[in-house]
């Protein structure tokens, strides 16, 4: 995407005399305060703004029915803030994508939307917008963030032609709306989510860079652990589980791994998650059977979920000799730094995947970590983002 204003479209929704209310409505489903909206009427739109923090979403309603067919019935203006360079904190950015990326698909939902796309005015603006009808045959080529009905799906031939390879990311929403995202760039990270209220399914391909089954590649790196190693692992209460991992909610768990190839606290010995040593061949199962056999002793609050399932967290990463020991997570969890931790380890995990990668290469990255542990917090953002993203 360039640097111009992101627009979100809403092109065909279903004929609605309430068309402002079900807006606003949606926006406070999606979690925006809406409580201080103020609306003005002018030559036959409704024009109001949104707040979010410390963004503002402009919105445009054409009340009177007579939309062009390159005239979305509700026009949005979202500014730069899907940027991720606009951001200066990569977890606050991973938020509010998350609140946009709900609101875009409530909206969709609730207005019955045909088509919604998210495009950027000075990037694929022309190419987006439907200049005739049918949409499918109008558009020149899909956004690079859209839902869509299912008659305008099968406009353009399905998901499998419309784009030269398989989208990153697709869901499927209520009332035959399907979510479809080009690629994991320019989101600085940033997932969308597999499993939430208002998503009935969904599903992540990487074919364009990974591996030949187009899954993004989960593993457990404690799958090569025996019973009784130790290790650290990086996770969240199950209740949170997500896409992004902010280094506020993350927690370091020093663990060692049980005759049932459970993974219990150190000290404490209370129940972690399960181990999961195959891949069951979908990403939501795999990120389920983390709790799977949950064992009788475990309170309500003890079974958590791990960041680390991602396949390119190697298990030299969590390994620990010792539980007084340091390993590549422990010296990323106590740096001093707003970047996200979670980020900086797949990071440093695509670089174990070279294969020149050597033991010494390791030894070599934990005395990177070492030295950025003894800088400043502003010092360490600046080598981190300039140096190891």
């Amino acid at each position: 995407m360039s640097d111009g204003e992101v627009i979100l479209g809403l092109y065909e929704p279903a004929p609605s005399e309430h068309l402002v209310d079900s807006t606003i409505n949606a926006f406070e489903i999606a979690g925006f305060d809406v409580t201080e909206v103020e609306e003005t009427v002018s030559e036959g739109y409704v024009t109001f703004e949104v707040p979010y923090e410390n963004w503002t979403i402009l919105v445009d309603i054409k009340m009177d029915g007579t939309t062009g067919p390159d005239e979305p019935a509700v026009h949005m203006g979202l500014g730069e803030k899907i940027y991720p360079s606009v951001w200066n904190d990569a977890a606050a950015y991973h938020r509010a994508m998350s609140v946009l990326f709900e609101l875009v698909c409530r909206l969709a939902t609730k207005l019955d939307a045909a088509y919604t796309p998210v495009f950027d005015s000075e990037g694929r603006s022309m190419s987006v917008v439907p200049r005739d009808r049918p949409i499918g045959d109008a558009v020149e080529s899909p956004p690079i963030l859209g839902v869509y009905s299912d008659d305008v799906l099968a406009q353009f031939g399905g998901l499998n032609a419309m784009f030269d390879s398989p989208p990153w990311y697709t869901a499927e929403l209520s009332g035959g709306k399907t979510v479809v995202v080009e690629s994991e760039e320019p989101w600085g990270g940033w997932r969308p989510p597999t499993d939430a209220e208002f998503i009935e399914s969904a599903s992540f391909h990487h074919g364009r860079d990974t591996s030949e089954s187009g899954r993004h590649g989960l593993s457990d790196p404690f799958a090569a652990f025996d019973v009784g190693d130790i290790g650290a692992d990086v996770c969240v209460p199950r209740d949170d589980i997500s896409q992004a991992f902010p280094n506020e909610d993350i927690e370091l768990i020093h663990v060692r791994v049980d005759e049932n190839r459970d993974l219990r606290r150190i000290g404490s010995d209370r129940f972690v998650r399960n181990i999961v040593d195959e891949d069951p061949g979908n990403d939501m199962t795999f990120i389920k059977a983390m709790l799977a056999d949950i064992p009788a002793d475990a309170t309500e609050h003890d079974p958590m979920v791990s960041a680390l399932l991602d396949g390119r967290i190697p298990p030299s990463f969590v390994r620990l000799d010792d539980a007084d020991a340091q390993n590549v997570v422990t010296r990323v969890m106590d740096l001093g730094t707003t970047v996200s931790k979670f980020e900086l380890l797949l990071s440093l995990g695509r670089v174990t995947q070279q294969d020149d990668f050597t033991a010494e290469d390791l030894e070599s990255m934990e005395g990177t970590l070492d030295t950025l542990n003894e800088l400043d917090d502003e010092n360490v953002d600046q080598y981190i983002e300039q140096k190891l993203l």
